[in-house]
């Protein structure tokens, strides 16, 4: 921003976090350029983000990047919605798959949009998000349940199933019929490459 802008009022106060500095820079600047009346306060991961609310800085707009260390875009969405329902938030996700914008909605998301979206695109979700107008258009209604998003990410991980029983707290002929549900989504019958698909698409995010 220029030395001599110093408005008294910014319209949109919006939180933006990626761990990506270059392209945070970046979209920062070309998101002043088409409005001077933004103020974007950075961060690098969603901790930053819990931090940055819980000391006062409360935005009308996060827009989270999902693939972030400490924690992700998912769990900040969580976080977000549950400590102040009212503020809006937009995922911007290098990963381009329904199932991912899915579960970004069913975190808490009020919108996803690819990092490969037109820049313009991007300031009028902002402008939408904020004085409540946007409408997001999903393709098919959200179809896992907590549990399975909860075994998914067990599944990307080493542990046999009778120890995910464990630590979900339920019994493994259950974990079972979750396990199979989810083959039946992602019509994938294999544990390995079900994981992989996971992992590849951004659905699960191992930090």
């Amino acid at each position: 921003m220029p030395d001599d802008f110093n408005p008294t009022h910014y319209e949109n106060e919006i939180i933006f976090a990626d761990d990506s500095s270059i392209f945070r820079n970046l979209l920062s600047e070309k998101l002043y350029e088409l409005d001077p009346f933004n103020k974007i306060t950075e961060a690098d991961n969603g901790e930053q983000v819990i931090e940055i609310i819980k000391n006062g800085v409360i935005p009308q707009l996060a827009i989270l990047d999902l693939k972030m260390p400490l924690v992700d875009g998912y769990e900040t969405a969580k976080w977000i919605k549950q400590y102040d329902p009212i503020i809006k938030i937009l995922i911007l996700t290098m990963f381009d798959d329904k199932m991912v914008k899915e579960l970004a909605l069913q975190s808490g998301a009020d919108a996803v949009l690819t990092k490969s979206s037109n820049i313009s695109d991007v300031q009028v979700a902002i402008n939408e998000l904020i004085n409540g107008s946007f409408q997001p258009a999903l393709t098919y209604p959200p179809s896992f349940t907590t549990m399975e998003i909860q075994l998914l990410k067990y599944m990307c991980t080493d542990l046999k199933f009778e120890t995910i029983a464990c630590k979900m707290n339920v019994s493994l002929r259950h974990v079972e019929r979750l396990r199979e549900n989810l083959f039946k989504i992602f019509k994938i019958q294999d544990r390995t490459k079900l994981a992989s698909h996971a992992i590849s698409n951004g659905i699960v995010i191992l930090n």
